[in-house]
């Protein structure tokens, strides 16, 4: 086990659990921090010391030459050190490797981070029972026999730890405002390996990226992506010594959302209902399969609240109360959910089509009158222009049509009184079925002679003298008999007074 501690000069400490194991498989060991023979001589001592410059940013095994002199023990163990000076005053790992008899004896001592550059003192002591022997002194040159004039040397095994390498991406799989980022984690590169961060790119619109999110190990979710938008991913490994490069990019991946809002939301009026249209929103990567249209009474927000569906624009809302106002909103669903409402549309307010006006006589047509008969029907309400047509088997007087726009016209060929059925509808919405307002309503058209009885282009007081002269009479082709019914009567009268002032004003 090793414990670590942080002192002010930033070097860590360590002190490990006595190991006989020799440093062999971590990554980047080397022997360049060995000492080389030739340090100072200490005398008959129970221990002894030798400074060094670190080459490495970690210290891993301590190790001593260990001439003993005919010892021939197999469990002795040696003390060495790794301290901030000759007496240790901090001491940043220790061994007691078994002592190897003319040979190195040389012990783990976990991984020590230590400064390059700042000198340190590797520090050992013979065991006690050894006092005396002065052991330390020597340094075996080989074979079995000690020379006096060489001396012990100290054993530094040391490798520099820095960031770890390149994760590799392995995969990444959208979800719904997400992706999954799957990946292989990198040489640590002698520091264990503390987290991971991914980055996501927006390679749709680059201000819609820059999300991260770190872990432990893969793989890693990224949340807060935008539905539709496709990105990238990177990942980088983090150790006791920094971040690390890196990978490359993922694949292109499109995470999935709700959709958008709706635009341009445009309401037309009609009768107790409203055809709804709009323009579709960003499907977010996952298809829009309908749309709701909800409505707003702004007269009475009781009778508001009516909804409808529809999968493309536009949409009709019916059960709408005439000559309330109301305002729209629509939201789109696709296969993760609905998504928000749009802006309202601007107000309308459903109504019915009413006719209005009546029909004028029209005057029996005759070649030295010349006198066509021309009216164009009105109505109110709905949304112009109108269509007009003639139902049911009731005709029009002989000689008169009707056309689409609501005018009647023609030559009216025979007198009498006419009650015929007409239909009036409102501009059809495009797209929508029955979206159209209707109604049938029953006229009356007489046709009567040429009220301008004198034929003097006014219709006047010289008619209304020859009506009163024939007043009562009965029999054919009476002059002031205008409705034709062989009698010139009350009847008469009021058509003459119905086409009074007909080509100027006229007073008696």
């Amino acid at each position: 086990m090793l414990t670590m501690a942080v002192v002010a000069s930033g070097v860590v400490l360590a002190t490990a659990t006595p190991s006989s194991a020799v440093i062999a498989s971590r990554t980047g060991v080397t022997s360049y921090d060995r000492m080389a023979p030739g340090a100072p001589y200490h005398g008959y001592f129970d221990s002894a010391w030798q400074p060094f410059t670190a080459q490495s940013n970690t210290i891993t095994a301590l190790g001593v030459t260990v001439g003993s002199l005919g010892y021939t023990g197999t469990t002795t163990t040696v003390r060495i050190r790794l301290c901030s000076d000759t007496v240790c005053t901090i001491t940043y790992g220790e061994t007691n490797p078994v002592i190897v008899n003319y040979g190195n004896s040389q012990g783990d001592i976990g991984d020590v981070a230590v400064n390059p550059g700042q000198t340190y003192y590797v520090v050992y002591s013979q065991p006690a029972w050894w006092s005396g022997h002065s052991w330390v002194t020597w340094w075996w040159a080989g074979g079995t026999t000690i020379v006096t004039s060489d001396q012990m040397q100290a054993i530094v095994l040391g490798y520099n730890r820095t960031a770890p390498d390149s994760p590799t991406i392995t995969a990444a799989t959208p979800g719904t405002g997400s992706a999954t980022v799957s990946f292989a984690a990198p040489a640590n590169n002698g520091s264990a390996i503390t987290s991971y961060r991914v980055t996501a790119t927006d390679v749709t619109s680059s201000a819609r990226g820059g999300q991260m999110q770190t872990g432990a190990g893969t793989p890693i979710t990224v949340h807060g992506l935008t539905g539709g938008d496709s990105y990238t991913f990177v990942v980088t490994a983090t150790n006791g010594f920094g971040a690390g490069p890196a990978s490359a990019p993922s694949a292109q991946v499109v995470p999935v959302g709700i959709p958008g809002a709706p635009t341009a939301v445009v309401a037309t009026p009609s009768d107790s209902a409203a055809s709804v249209a709009f323009t579709s929103p960003p499907a977010n990567g996952s298809a829009i399969t309908s749309y709701q249209v909800r409505s707003i009474d702004l007269t009475n927000a009781a009778r508001g609240g009516q909804t409808s569906k529809g999968t493309s624009s536009p949409v009709l809302v019916s059960g709408l109360t005439n000559g309330d106002t109301y305002q729209f909103t629509v939201a789109a669903t696709n296969g993760v959910g609905a998504g928000p409402a749009s802006v309202a549309s601007a107000s309308i307010t459903p109504t019915v089509i009413v006719v209005t006006g009546s029909l004028p006589m029209a005057a029996l047509y005759s070649k030295a009158d010349r006198n066509l008969y021309s009216h164009t029907l009105t109505a109110t309400g709905g949304n112009a222009p109108y269509r007009w047509t003639l139902i049911g088997s009731s005709p029009l007087p002989p000689g008169l049509k009707l056309k689409p726009r609501g005018l009647i016209t023609g030559k009216a060929a025979a007198i009498g009184s006419y009650t015929f059925t007409v239909q009036v509808a409102d501009k059809r919405t495009k797209g929508i079925s029955g979206v159209q307002n209707v109604t049938t309503t029953t006229m009356t058209l007489q046709v009567t002679k040429n009220p301008d009885i004198n034929g003097d282009g006014v219709v006047g007081c010289i008619d209304l003298g020859i009506l009163q002269a024939q007043y009562a009479m009965s029999g054919s082709n009476l002059a002031g008999d205008l409705d034709g019914n062989g009698t010139v009567d009350l009847a008469d009268l009021q058509i003459l007074s119905t086409a009074w002032g007909i080509g100027q004003p006229a007073t008696c």
